[in-house]
């Protein structure tokens, strides 16, 4: 989706941002770049997003920006692994959606970590238990950019702080 066609997603000002959206997953649909069923459900879920958004005001409140490098089997997707680094959270204090250039000149955390995500389809390689045994990493089951972003930024609207803030030597470093 465009920077733009985003924007007034989020916004709702237009009530026919979802056929434009249908149009375009209907060009890939076309193409056979997704499939009949790939194409319903995706038609659905940007409606029922498009109806949360406005009918409960939801606005954002949070930008995550990172670089991603993903590694995958060229024909086999049983293990996907990204690497986010660089993440900066920044607060939406005016809830408007900025343009990537805004983002530049925006107050920002420098989250002082790179998140490894790991996905599978099958059990584990061993490989996987081997990296965790050498201590390299910390295990942040359901980690959340977001999250971590709403609790830096806006902790006295919480009901309850993300469970990785509770560890003292994590949060140590990214309060």
């Amino acid at each position: 989706m465009r920077p733009k066609l985003i924007r007034t997603y989020l916004s709702t000002e237009d009530p026919g941002i979802v056929p434009k959206i249908e149009r375009k997953l209907s060009k890939l649909y076309e193409s056979d770049k997704i499939t009949e069923k790939e194409f319903k459900n995706s038609v659905d879920l940007a409606g029922n997003i498009f109806t949360e958004i406005r009918d409960r005001r939801l606005t954002p409140i949070v930008v995550t920006c990172y670089d991603r490098t993903a590694f995958q089997l060229k024909n086999n997707n049983d293990v996907r692994i990204s690497i986010d680094t660089s993440l900066a959270l920044i607060p939406l204090r005016n809830r408007e959606f900025p343009t990537s250039e805004q983002l530049l000149d925006m107050e920002r955390f420098d989250f002082p970590y790179a998140i490894l995500e790991i996905k599978l389809r099958k059990e584990a390689p061993h490989w996987i238990d081997e990296l965790l045994a050498k201590n390299w990493l910390t295990k942040m089951p359901k980690f959340s950019k977001f999250c971590q972003g709403c609790s830096h930024w806006f902790p006295t609207k919480l009901r309850e702080y993300p469970y990785w803030m509770k560890t003292e030597e994590i949060a140590a470093h990214i309060l």
